[in-house]
This record gives C-alpha cells, structure tokens and sequence, in this order.
C-alpha cells in the first residue's frame, strides 16, 4: 500500500489505497465501481469455492457494464519460469509432479514459491464463466511471448526492447500463443 501511495504521489494521481480480503468486500455498496482488477487474488486462492467467491464479490461491486480484469499464473508460466531463471529444477524429483501435470495440460493448486493455484488457459475461461452476468471480451498473455526471454531482453538498448515490445502486442491475444506467457488476464464485462 505505501507503494502504490509513492507512486501516486510521484505522479500527481489521487488515490484512496486500502487493505482487505477478495473474499470479503462488504465495506463496498453493490455496484460501487466502473473497473474491478482481480490481481493476485486468483493466483494464491487454492480451493475454486474461494476464486469463485472473490469473482462474486468483484462482481457484486462492480458496476452494470464495469469491467473485471482477472489475472491467473498459468501452469506453463512455471515451466518458461523454470526454464529461464532455476533450469535445474528439471532434474529435481520433488518438481517432478509440477512438470508432468504441466505435461498433461491440467490446473493444481500447490505450495511452490508461495502457496499457488497455477492453471490452464481453459480452466481459467470455466472459472470466470461459471459465474453467471459476466462476459469474456478478451484474454491476453501479459508478458505476450517475451517472458521466457526476459532476462536477455532486459540487457538490449532500450530501441530494441521496444521494437521487441511492439512487436510481441500482435501475439498477446492471439489464443495459439497464450501458454507461451506466465500470465493470463480474462477481461470481462459485467451484464447492464
């Protein structure tokens, strides 16, 4: 939170910064916002009763045709994230599980760095599609196809990371190229 009030401050935006539970926004009226950002919040929820229940409670307080943008880790994300900053972890037997259920295209809900729910581009679109008066108008890749080269990237001129950023925004939405970020977002409209 005292980021988030640097940054604003640094910038010249007003904001009201508070603390809370995703599960819990009863503090908030129904329909209170225009946008509702679901970031994180998916990722560390390790049973769907909950991820469903934060999905609800965004849509609770969102606003008839708000905006709900929901990020998920995907579980392809652990293996560009594995293969580009720990490759060892190939080799190590208690990752085995992670990778072969990567292997098979599935979701889990594990203790990895952090306790995390890592799932499948499919299963993220169920998730948001099992709560009824919210429509998918778009899914992207966050990081679009340059997450397993970002450490390389990070070290070009800054005129060739941009030409590589402008390039990748053509891929971001494309559905073949989804599994090659580490993040997923679902932006969803709420019925008026």
């Amino acid at each position: 939170m005292r980021f988030a009030k640097k940054k604003a401050r640094q910038y010249g935006v007003k904001i009201t910064a508070l603390q809370g539970n995703a599960l819990d926004l009863s503090r908030f009226p129904d329909e209170s916002f225009d946008t509702v950002f679901l970031m994180g919040p998916l990722y560390h929820l390790m049973n769907e009763e909950s991820r469903i229940r934060a999905i609800q409670e965004a849509k609770r307080v969102l606003k008839p045709d708000g905006y709900l943008f929901s990020s998920f880790i995907l579980m392809f994300g652990g293996v560009i994230y594995g293969l580009r900053e720990l490759e060892e972890t190939i080799l190590m037997p208690r990752e085995q599980q992670y990778f072969e259920v990567a292997a098979k295209d599935e979701s889990l809900a594990f203790d990895a760095f952090t306790y995390s729910y890592m799932t499948t581009v499919r299963d993220a679109e169920q998730l948001l599609a099992s709560v009824p008066g919210l429509k998918t108008e778009t899914v992207f890749g966050q990081e679009s196809i340059l997450a397993p080269y970002k450490n390389e990237l990070a070290k070009q001129p800054k005129k060739i990371r941009m030409a590589w950023y402008e390039y990748a925004l053509r891929f971001c939405e494309k559905r073949e190229y989804l599994t090659h970020t580490e993040h997923l977002m679902i932006v969803s409209k709420k019925d008026s």
